[in-house]
């Protein structure tokens, strides 16, 4: 079976984000931004696939411009696309349907993320 996980966390690292488990109780992930350098906490107890999406979504952030950002539903939820995004490239989500991968459980385990995410993904891209 083809691998279509991104490794999010090596194109955080060649953008020059600092990344380091912490001990969050309450979110999955923070980034704050200092001078030049973004560092995303990421909690330490989250499951893979947790922390894989809540760097990209920190990561869209830092790409979006606010990182620095007080909090704000349309930056939170333009930072979601852009993670959905980062961890399921439209071609490559053709290429698994095309494949044979259907079902949002395949899906996910696939792409590394939860099925909410490859549901709201296909949404995105197919816009049903």
């Amino acid at each position: 079976m083809t691998d279509y996980s991104i490794n999010i966390h090596a194109l955080a690292r060649d953008a020059g984000i600092a990344i380091e488990d912490c001990p969050f109780e309450h979110m999955d992930g923070i980034v704050v931004r200092l001078r030049q350098r973004a560092f995303v906490g990421l909690r330490k107890t989250a499951d893979i696939r947790t922390k894989r999406y809540a760097l990209a979504h920190e990561m869209g952030h830092v790409r979006d411009g606010t990182a620095t950002s007080r909090y704000c539903l349309l930056a939170e939820r333009r930072a979601d696309r852009l993670a959905r995004a980062s961890v399921i490239p439209e071609g490559w989500l053709r290429r698994a349907i095309e494949d044979g991968h259907t079902e949002y459980s395949v899906l996910a385990s696939l792409f590394g993320v939860s099925e909410e995410v490859v549901e709201q993904r296909c949404k995105e891209v197919f816009n049903s």
